[in-house]
């Protein structure tokens, strides 16, 4: 599945980029009016994250999930994302 964006002229839907696909082919669309805000794409990544059905707990428990190891304390995580960041910080990575 691909997200594009198109402009609607002359009763046509014009894509905006470049994209492939093969001659011919028969594709459902859905359509959404976009007003161009830049707040848009964030927004709309939110809305297909929670739309998942996964658990909010998914990324820091993957293992859990995958493989059925026991699952990581809060205490665990919230150290664990200190030394992230904290890496971050001193190779200068922005996040």
């Amino acid at each position: 599945m691909q997200t594009i964006d198109a402009i609607y002229e002359n009763g046509v839907l014009r894509p905006i980029q470049h994209f492939k696909m093969e001659e011919g082919r028969r594709v459902k669309l859905t359509v959404e009016e976009y007003d161009g805000n830049e707040n848009d794409s964030a927004a709309s990544f939110l809305d297909i994250a929670q739309d998942t059905g996964l658990p909010r707990d998914y990324a820091a428990n993957i293992d859990h999930y995958l493989y059925g190891l026991p699952k990581q304390t809060e205490t665990y995580l919230k150290k664990l994302s200190k030394r992230v960041f904290k890496i971050g910080r001193e190779k200068r990575c922005e996040f």
